[in-house]
């Protein structure tokens, strides 16, 4: 939502700003026929008390956001004095103020703004997730559909924009293949696991071995459990065996001394492919392999056995 901006003449700054927004395919913008001021002796009390009204509105709405503030002009210069107004997980609110650094030609708006849209956004997404993953365990595919359309399409619009940089695009495409592969996991949905993989697949060439270590390994072992799931659902084993070597790539930074509880969980998944590959395969070696990877994550898990008590 954009509420009307204090000494903006002709509503200028507020149409550039929502066609800025608007770009973002998926984000529907409101505006907000009111006017937040600013007004008071002490700055503090002043945007406090501007952020308390914005609030209201945004929970009279349902918005996730409100851009509101003023237009500070000097001749034919103004200077955007703006606010962002969020409302996370239905409880979490935060508060931004953004600045324009120096003057900006008129009907201009320097590209920090489109910076900071895209962190929220952002933060939109992991809020989503983040909101499925404590539903964890219940139905949620219905819930998901129109989360994944939003995602998927901001994904699609972002690329080379500011803000969206190989750490952003990284988290979004996983928050988009974790969504998918629950859809598919729940939906029976083997394309929608087949789309995870391939998000996964791209993630990793955002978050690499060398630059993020532990993102990097964290999103081989969410490949490894989308691959599993259609492995269990193919006939063969070229999913499976994909499982289990992104199992053991996740291992090579998901350490035991680093990361004691992600190692045995990446132990845990690891033998759970291997086990559906013995069941396939003639022989022992694979069931073998898979009473060695449970083993191996039990010796975590039996320290804390609380975590996984029922």
């Amino acid at each position: 939502m954009i509420a009307r901006l204090e000494n903006d003449h002709n509503r200028e700054q507020e149409k550039l700003i929502i066609d800025d927004i608007s770009e973002f395919k998926g984000i529907e913008v409101l505006p907000l026929d009111r006017v937040i001021k600013l007004a008071g002796p002490v700055p503090e009390e002043m945007e406090k008390r501007g952020h308390e009204t914005a609030l209201r509105y945004l929970k009279q709405s349902g918005g996730d956001v409100l851009i509101w503030g003023k237009i500070i002009r000097l001749q034919d210069k103004t200077v955007p004095k703006l606010y962002w107004t969020h409302v996370f997980s239905g409880e979490e609110v935060q508060f931004e103020r953004y600045t324009s650094p120096r003057h900006e030609e008129f009907l201009r708006l320097p590209g920090v703004f489109r910076e900071d849209l895209s962190k929220i956004l952002q933060l939109l997404i992991a809020t989503g997730k983040t909101r499925f993953d404590a539903l964890e365990g219940h139905y949620v595919a219905d819930q998901l559909k129109p989360f994944i359309n939003r995602v998927r399409t901001l994904l699609e619009k972002s690329a080379r924009r500011p803000g969206w940089d190989a750490k952003a695009r990284g988290a979004t495409l996983i928050s988009l293949g974790g969504a998918l592969r629950v859809l598919g996991e729940q939906g029976g949905r083997n394309e929608s696991l087949v789309e995870a993989v391939a998000m996964y697949h791209e993630a990793l060439k955002e978050y690499t071995r060398e630059r993020a270590p532990l993102q990097w390994a964290a999103t081989q072992n969410n490949l490894g459990i989308a691959l599993r799931k259609l492995g269990e659902r193919e006939t063969g084993t070229e999913r499976l065996e994909d499982a289990v070597a992104a199992f053991q790539e996740a291992l090579k930074e998901r350490t035991q001394e680093r990361v004691p509880l992600n190692w045995a969980t990446t132990q845990n998944n690891r033998g759970g492919a291997l086990l559906r590959l013995g069941e396939r395969e003639p022989g022992t070696e694979r069931l073998e392999e898979a009473v060695a990877a449970f083993r191996e994550a039990l010796k975590v898990f039996e320290k804390v056995p609380h975590l996984f008590t029922t």
